[in-house]
């Protein structure tokens, strides 16, 4: 489902992975329910993260830090290991795409990294969430 510009995603369905989402037409203010397996949120040319935790670093424009960056920002906690590459300032939490600090905002980039994202969150299922 590919949501207009005039139009805003209302909710997610899903008991186990999204199933669904509601999305309100901005001109009409029409509501209208949506099959959907999968999402990705265009957020523009601001970051629009201030409604995250204090725990998960930002940039002072509001970009989430991942992997090194959050080293050098001295805001990993999980000194056994480096995070990787897509990983926040808390362990097992992923960013991916233009809310990431980055000098790449494409949409290819951030479908790219969506797939690694969900990569090293297997990874950290695997080593240090289970």
């Amino acid at each position: 489902v590919a949501v207009r510009l005039r139009s805003e995603v209302l909710g997610a369905h899903g008991d186990t992975h999204l199933t669904a989402i509601d999305i309100r037409d901005s001109t009409t203010e029409a509501v209208s329910r949506h099959d959907c397996g999968g999402l990705f949120v265009f957020i523009g040319a601001d970051a629009q993260t201030e409604w995250l935790p204090s725990e998960i670093a930002r940039d002072v424009r509001g970009y989430v830090l991942t992997g090194d960056d959050v080293v050098k920002a001295a805001r990993w906690p999980h000194h056994h290991r480096d995070p990787y590459l897509l990983e926040s300032s808390v362990p097992g939490v992923f960013a991916c795409g233009d809310v990431r600090l980055s000098p790449v905002k494409r949409v290819a980039s951030a479908v790219g990294e969506g797939s690694m994202a969900i990569a090293f969150a297997h990874r950290y299922l695997q080593s240090d969430g289970a």
